[in-house]
């Protein structure tokens, strides 16, 4: 395109913000040698619901679970190295449970950690069960280290097939820029265990295949949306918790839990976190397309990364602590069952295919008849001396056998290639096995180099193994038959050759399958415009945002199994009457001129645009702009309508979503940018395809009809960018905002 400013390349930004909620066992991995844990699942419910309301004990004690899986990282290796840089743990809990006398460190009141403990020690000694404890009714969770990560997922998968589904907790509000929680809800063949991403100091898996992340990034409300392991989406409010509500005591006080709440739902999402008075902070909008999975598992993860560097020492009691309770999952269902040995850390060198690893051996507790779907799941990461050598495995290098059976490959749940990356990080394998009712054997080898090395030996490290099972006594659905029948669609209304105008042409559509429809979508010239999940299918097209002149409408149907049916073509004819300029201001109508406008760039974060005679939305690179009014004079007039006008000077096949700011407007055009604009929580509208030379209104009315100012933004997920003049363009091509009253 032709400016700059357009053409910068994008940078996706991969800070893996987001959220909580959970608790986990601390004493789900003992010794290899030591005695297995036993496992008594719920059976499957139309709920998760965990309270931790277990009394109040004497002393914190270590928590354990049967309902969690837990991991924890250290990527330096120790939780807490030099006492004197990292001092005690102060985890707002004395030895009897109650809260610390004071703020000052005292060794009575906290929760210590072990020093210098190496990683294969951590592991093998579980250390890890000092990260997790059951205290005044709820559960508590204490990370410090360099770099640590502790993660904690219900065995429930929570489901929004139906219809939108709820995850709920109880947790402390405040974070700083190097302690903080986020939460993954990941579909279940893509259930990672190592979500950490490296931006943040991590040495994790980075983004899943597909889903949905939340939480308080840096104290702000945020949601990521991932599709194809890649950030699509992005919301992140312009304002910290802290800044919206500073007098709130939660802030800074440890023994203050507040409820958030997230709803998804194919489509949309909600996000709340409750204020001091009771009520909910709230954040809502739709996904940029509809999400490809109903269902997922729920991973939290409480991070610490060099948190001494941040100056969290001014609120010493709460540094590296947060506090769990009254966790939900609505509607959810039991997942798997889980066998697990006792604490385990393989260090295996190779290659040579006669050497074979210390044994891991799990103990499964159920009869025969009770394993279903058996498969071994676990963390491995293989040390090489250059970068990026077979992370998918194709050479035969990485095995394991069961029972003494034949060698398999490991399968890693991210098969693809994680490039620019030496040291392949700890990767998630899931490998279909079978086991039989007691002990099993599980050992590794690597056989063979991969061509591409050019090491002469290697190491392979294995943790974190599990044997799961499909949930004992759940009833095994039949299978189900291959379905290769695409539906068929069909487009009933407008007719072919027919001509339309004005803003709300309905085109209707009738679709069948043999199983059932689950969508139809509909586009026109080629372009996807809307999307219906239910009969009757149908989408409201405003005709004067498209140019006079034929276009091409067309629908697609597809079914549970994405057979896919496409209709035949109806060619209709747009016929609308040139906008008008508007009348000049007086009587029942009033014009404004915006008083700030300025684009802003995700690729140039502290780049102001304010200057620019135009106004820039793009999905690739992402840019979006605001623009600001001052409504005044309308001495309590009835108003019957409000339409946003702007002059396009760069054409796309659609003109960008128009969104109401939050918080305060008062941003300035020329020292706005993308890292201190306000978030954008409500939708009013959109424009639909618009060309150049071309004013095009948005009627705003109701949502928009009182007076003072009036912050707007508008963005776009399409990488063909629309251009509008913005308020230092010439006075015919100016954006305008009228009202009409009476």
């Amino acid at each position: 395109m032709k400016f700059d400013f357009r053409n910068q390349n994008h940078l996706l930004a991969l800070f893996g913000a987001l959220f909580i909620l959970i608790a986990i066992p601390a004493t789900v991995f003992l010794s290899i040698n030591a005695e297995q844990t036993t496992r008594n699942p719920q059976a499957a419910t139309t709920e998760f619901l965990e309270t931790w309301d277990v009394g109040v004990p004497t002393a914190p004690l270590l928590w354990t679970s049967d309902k969690f899986d837990i991991v924890v990282d250290n990527v330096d290796g120790q939780l807490a190295t030099d006492p004197t840089t990292h001092g005690p743990v102060e985890a707002a809990h004395g030895t009897d449970c109650g809260a610390p006398i004071g703020r000052t460190p005292d060794t009575l009141n906290n929760h210590l950690i072990p020093t210098d403990m190496g990683e294969a020690q951590f592991h093998k000694n579980n250390i890890r069960g000092q990260i997790f404890y059951q205290c005044n009714n709820h559960m508590m969770t204490v990370v410090k280290s360099g770099y640590s990560v502790a993660s904690f997922m219900p065995r429930y998968l929570l489901d929004w097939s139906a219809g939108p589904a709820v995850v709920e907790f109880d947790t402390n509000v405040y974070s700083f820029g190097r302690l903080w929680w986020d939460t993954y809800i990941i579909p279940r063949d893509d259930a990672l265990l190592n979500v950490e991403l490296v931006d943040q100091g991590g040495a994790g898996e980075q983004y899943p295949r597909r889903g949905v992340a939340f939480g308080m990034e840096a104290g702000k409300p945020t949601v990521h949306t991932i599709d194809n392991f890649s950030e699509i989406d992005l919301f992140r409010h312009w304002q910290m918790f802290k800044e919206a509500f500073p007098n709130d005591p939660a802030n800074t006080d440890p023994r203050i839990r507040r409820k958030f709440r997230f709803e998804i739902s194919r489509t949309s999402w909600k996000f709340e976190i409750q204020k001091q008075d009771g009520t909910f902070w709230t954040f809502t909008d739709n996904f940029v397309t509809p999400l490809s999975f109903t269902s997922g598992l729920v991973r939290v993860e409480h991070h610490a990364y060099n948190p001494t560097k941040d100056g969290i020492q001014g609120t010493p009691w709460s540094q590296y602590t947060y506090h769990w309770d009254n966790m939900r999952l609505n509607p959810a269902s039991l997942d798997h069952t889980a066998f697990e040995p006792g604490p385990h850390f393989i260090e295996h060198w190779g290659p040579d295919p006669n050497k074979v690893s210390e044994p891991i051996k799990i103990n499964v507790t159920v009869a025969a008849a009770d394993i279903k779907n058996p498969r071994l799941v676990g963390l491995l990461t293989s040390e090489l001396n250059n970068c990026d050598v077979d992370p998918l495995n194709t050479s035969h290098w990485r095995q394991f056998r069961i029972n003494g059976g034949p060698w398999q490959d490991v399968d890693f749940v991210k098969n693809v290639a994680d490039t620019g990356k030496c040291n392949r990080t700890w990767s998630t394998f899931k490998n279909s096995v079978a086991v039989v009712p007691g002990e099993n054997t599980i050992e590794f080898r690597l056989p063979v180099k991969p061509p591409q090395a050019t090491w002469q030996r290697a190491m392979m490290k294995i943790r974190d193994v599990e044997i799961q099972i499909d949930p004992v006594g759940a009833v095994a659905p039949p299978p189900t038959p291959s379905d290769t029948t695409a539906p068929t669609v069909s487009i009933t209304a407008p007719s072919n050759g027919a001509t339309v105008s004005g803003s709300s042409v309905q085109i209707n559509a009738t679709a069948s399958d043999n199983v059932g429809v689950t969508k139809v979508e509909f586009f026109i010239d080629g372009s996807l415009k809307s999307t219906d999940t239910s009969s009757p299918y149908s989408y409201t097209w405003n005709t004067t945002t498209s140019s006079n002149g034929s276009h091409t409408l067309q629908a697609k149907a597809y079914d549970a199994a994405n057979n896919i049916g496409t209709s035949a073509s109806v060619s209709v004819t747009v016929s609308n009457v040139s906008t008008p300029p508007p009348p000049p201001s007086g009587g029942n109508t009033f014009i404004f001129s915006p008083i700030e406008d300025a684009s802003i760039s995700k690729t140039q974060t502290s780049t102001n645009f304010g200057s620019t005679d135009y106004l820039v939305a793009d999905g690739a690179p992402k840019k979006s702009f605001l623009i600001k009014f001052n409504i005044s004079g309308l001495d309590n007039r009835t108003v019957k309508s409000v339409k946003l006008r702007f002059y396009c000077t760069e054409p796309s096949a659609y003109g960008g979503a128009v969104y109401l700011t939050s918080g305060n407007a008062g941003w300035q055009e020329e020292t706005v940018n993308w890292a201190t604009a306000p978030s954008t929580p409500t939708r009013l509208g959109a424009f639909g395809k618009v060309t150049a030379g071309n004013y095009y209104e948005l009627e705003l009315f109701p949502r928009i009809k009182g007076q003072g100012i009036l912050s707007l933004a508008v963005t776009t997920s399409l990488s063909d960018g629309v251009v509008y003049s913005s308020k230092e363009a010439s006075s015919t091509q100016r954006p305008q905002l009228i009202y009409t009253v009476e």
